[in-house]
């Protein structure tokens, strides 16, 4: 009985490291948080465990944009596009330069217009954020 009851325990203590080594590397996948003025982002999502870790974390901010190019069937990441985010005065509270392929950002809650630009061609888009909440929108080049 003695000796089963150390075998659980053992067990239950190697579970315990196994889980906490995965929340530790998908900790290690997130890019490090980066300031621009008084906005805080997060620029990557480069691979599938960073892309992951970068959209679960997604949920906790307030904008999330996601890059992409439309290809049939099925559209794909592409990341080194120019990006700023202006406020409802048109003024810039956000450059990134390289962005994406996902870019997480705390924005005060307002109205923003997102303006990105990939290979020459610009995409555009309006974004409410709103008190506690999460947008997700998708700059999508043809």
């Amino acid at each position: 009985m003695n000796r089963n009851f150390r075998l659980a325990a053992m067990a239950a203590v190697l579970v315990t490291l196994g889980l906490s080594g995965r929340v530790v590397l998908a900790a290690q996948e997130l890019p490090a948080v980066q300031h621009s003025g008084a906005v805080a982002y997060i620029n990557g999502g480069v691979g599938e465990l960073q892309a992951k870790a970068m959209e679960k974390a997604g949920a906790d901010w307030p904008l999330m944009i996601v890059y992409a190019k439309d290809t049939k069937p099925r559209n794909e990441f592409i990341a080194n596009a120019n990006t700023v985010i202006r406020n409802a005065k048109g003024e810039a509270v956000l450059k990134v330069d390289g962005a994406g392929p996902i870019v997480l950002a705390k924005l005060e809650p307002g109205n923003y217009t997102v303006e990105a630009t990939h290979d020459g061609k610009a995409v555009h888009r309006k974004v409410d954020i709103k008190e506690g909440g999460h947008q997700q929108i998708e700059m999508l080049w043809q």
